[in-house]
């Protein structure tokens, strides 16, 4: 288990329990609560976004920008495998990447496509 702490995981959580809800009074079985962790903050006029696990890699890969300016794509890898994604001033980069790494919370991830 996991904490999460930030607002869309709130949402997220109350929209799987109303569907969990509906799911059993129709007597059918609910799926699953599965998210993948997801947090973006504005800091002085830029996003700061991050999907997946970052932590868990053992190699990372900036595919955008520049570490050294404002803009910045990297992705995260444990072995050939994509664990995070973190994006500044990239808003709808990430966002292909947290679509396509909730569709499946579970195992790997590919890389999305454009």
């Amino acid at each position: 288990m996991m904490r999460l702490e930030h607002w869309t995981n709130a949402s997220e959580q109350g929209s799987a329990a109303v569907h969990t809800l509906l799911a059993d009074a129709a007597g059918k079985a609910a799926e699953p609560f599965e998210t993948v962790p997801y947090f973006w903050s504005d800091q002085f006029g830029i996003r700061v976004q991050s999907v997946g696990m970052p932590s868990q890699a053992s190699s990372y890969r900036v595919i955008a920008g520049s570490l050294t300016s404002d803009s910045f794509l990297i992705e995260y890898h444990d072995k050939n495998e994509l664990v995070g994604v973190v994006a500044l001033g990239m808003q709808s980069r990430i966002l292909k990447y947290r679509r396509e790494m909730n569709q499946h919370p579970a195992r790997g991830h590919q890389h999305p496509k454009n």
